[in-house]
């Protein structure tokens, strides 16, 4: 169709063509067909240019055909439409339409749109109003306010779909370009959001027959739009005109999320997440030093209300401020460092925080907190290391580094707990697996004999990890490099059992100098991996290099400690010894 260029070049009645396309879009076909056959009618729009106020007239008469009860018909109809326009757009040929027929276009959608209740049918609606700003963008800016109207009032109602949600924003973001001409519109309409968002909050506190929940979502999606026109109209030639409202916004939202202190539902962590993106656009609005300090302050006073899970309202908060915020809560200059100097209970809480950050449920969070923890990590485990090779021994410091490690293994703990989460194995560089064993001394002497806890701790950790996904044996290497074709490289799990069994080695060579726990945590996991095999695979790798020594390391091990001991009366020695010896060989037998 769109090879055609014109309508003259059809053979075939384009009214009786239009009719067919349209009788399928109300049939059973999959939703895949129902939207090539709108692109087809799109494309008979596009040859329809010169007569396309004809064309208008035959999509309307057909939205207004279809039923009620079905909306998906009339959205692939006015899909159509919507096609239409962006193919005589990128075909360049706007030229074609006369600006009155495009005008019939806004009418004809801001009729639909006055009367429509229907998420679906909003979609294409929106979309017909962003192909005409883009390629007509005269004939829009007549319609600007109206269409802004329209968007905000489904952008701002609670519990709306995530589509709708996501093309309001589209649709508010994407008419930038009219934004610039209509500032003081932007000014008043977010003042009105926030005066609104005022008024709820207000009413909460006042009013006790207030439904909190309705409130509190009314209120986190009137915040919502308000950070998106702010997102917008950021630009340095609306600084004289926006600048003054941020500042008086700043201290609103700020006094805003002490009044949360006195209300509890759960939906406060929704506001609370609305909130703290006002707080972070205003800051690039402004971008002041006293403004951050009050941020921070703010995101501190919202995170310790008792109603809100901390991983809830992080994975709420937008991509963009997610990671600021998770950093100055838990980064290296973040408020909760100095509460691991506090009680056992402000210490577990705090492992509870960290524990929730670094659950896999939203992407962005926890890569945010899994850099933080990782670089704390590092440094902690660093700063221990100079302790215990160093001429000066420093208690202070080593204390708080140690506590630290163990606050972050032990939150760490519920990330490497996780089983088949793509988002867990994929989306952290490096991989936890890797950090665990390639970033840490896991079995170096210094951190065995010097930190016998938090190495029993690390162990602990990289043992449950490896051992979730059965220590990627069947991802190994070693038993997938015959079937792997050579242009094809290594999956990135390949050599991790390789590596399981040179740490076991290492370990078992320094076994003398470990805590009694944490040498049998090293014999259970050899144990584990002995009887998790099969004979076809333990056949395989079993005169691997690494197993190899790895097995030698395990001999040498259970011959040291079967050794009588000269401290020990010869009947209690033979006693010992021949217990040992029958624990060690069931351990053994398998090698």
């Amino acid at each position: 169709l769109l090879s055609l260029e014109t309508i003259t070049n059809l053979d075939y009645n384009w009214r009786d063509l239009g009719g067919e396309l349209i009788s399928l879009m109300g049939t059973r076909i999959n939703p895949d067909t129902k939207r090539a056959v709108a692109e087809c009618l799109g494309a008979l729009g596009f040859l329809l240019a010169a007569q396309y106020d004809q064309f208008v007239k035959f999509i309307v008469d057909a939205a207004k055909r279809s039923s009620d009860k079905y909306p998906e018909e009339r959205t692939m109809i006015l899909r159509s439409l919507a096609n239409s326009l962006n193919f005589i757009g990128v075909c360049c040929v706007q030229s074609r339409i006369a600006p009155p027929h495009i005008e019939d276009v806004m009418a004809a959608v801001k009729k639909q749109l006055d009367t429509n209740d229907s998420p679906t049918v909003l979609i294409p609606l929106l979309d017909i109003c962003l192909a005409v700003a883009q390629y007509f963008p005269a004939v829009f800016k007549k319609s600007f306010d109206d269409i802004v109207d329209f968007t905000v009032g489904w952008y701002v109602e609670p519990d709306q779909p995530k589509s709708v949600v996501e093309k309001c924003a589209q649709m508010l973001t994407d008419l930038r370009p009219f934004w610039f001409d209509a500032l003081p519109t932007a000014v008043t309409l977010m003042k009105q959001f926030v005066d609104d968002a005022s008024a709820y909050l207000e009413e909460l506190v006042t009013d006790k027959a207030t439904r909190p929940d309705e409130a509190l979502r009314k209120t986190a999606a009137i915040l919502r739009a308000l950070v998106t026109v702010l997102s917008v109209v950021n630009v340095p030639q609306a600084q004289p005109i926006i600048v003054p409202f941020v500042e008086k916004l700043f201290g609103t939202v700020a006094s805003q999320s002490a009044q949360l202190r006195r209300i509890i539902a759960p939906e406060v962590g929704d506001v609370i997440a609305s909130m703290a993106d006002v707080l972070w656009c205003s800051l690039q609005v402004v971008p002041k030093a006293e403004w951050l300090n009050a941020a921070v302050k703010s995101v501190r006073i919202m995170m310790a209300h008792p109603a809100v899970g901390y991983g809830t309202v992080f994975d709420n908060m937008s991509r963009e401020m997610t990671a600021p915020v998770v950093q100055m809560v838990i980064g290296p200059e973040g408020a909760v460092h100095g509460l691991v100097h506090g009680s056992r209970e402000v210490i577990h809480a705090m492992i509870d925080l960290y524990a929730k950050l670094l659950t896999p449920k939203a992407l962005p969070t926890l890569q945010a907190a899994y850099h933080c923890v990782r670089t704390e990590l590092i440094e902690a485990l660093s700063e221990m290391e100079s302790n215990a090779k160093g001429e000066e021994f420093d208690y202070w410091s080593t204390t708080v580094a140690e506590k630290r490690t163990l606050v972050i293994l032990n939150a760490l703990a519920t990330l490497g707990a996780v089983k088949n989460s793509l988002i867990a194995m994929m989306g952290l560089t490096p991989s936890l697996f890797v950090m665990l064993m390639c970033e840490t001394p896991v079995a170096e002497k210094w951190f065995v004999v010097n930190y016998p806890g938090c190495h029993y701790a690390l162990l602990y950790v990289v043992k449950m990890h490896s051992e979730k996904h059965d220590n990627f044996i069947a991802n190994s290497g070693w038993l997938n490099e015959r079937n792997r074709l050579p242009m094809l490289t290594e999956g990135p799990t390949a050599n991790h059992f390789a590596r399981i069994l040179n740490t076991l080695a290492k370990l078992l060579l320094i076994d003398d100098a470990m805590w009694y726990d944490t040498r049998n945590l090293v014999i259970d996991w050899v144990h584990g991996i002995a009887f998790g095999m099969n004979a076809d695979v333990l056949q395989e790798v079993l005169e691997r290099t690494e197993m190899i020594e790895m097995r030698r390391a395990l001999l040498e091990s259970f011959l040291r400690h079967s050794l009588p001991k000269k401290t020990i009366s010869d009947q209690t020695q033979k006693s010992n010894t021949s217990t040992a010896t029958a624990n060690e060989a069931s351990r053994c037998r398998f090698f």
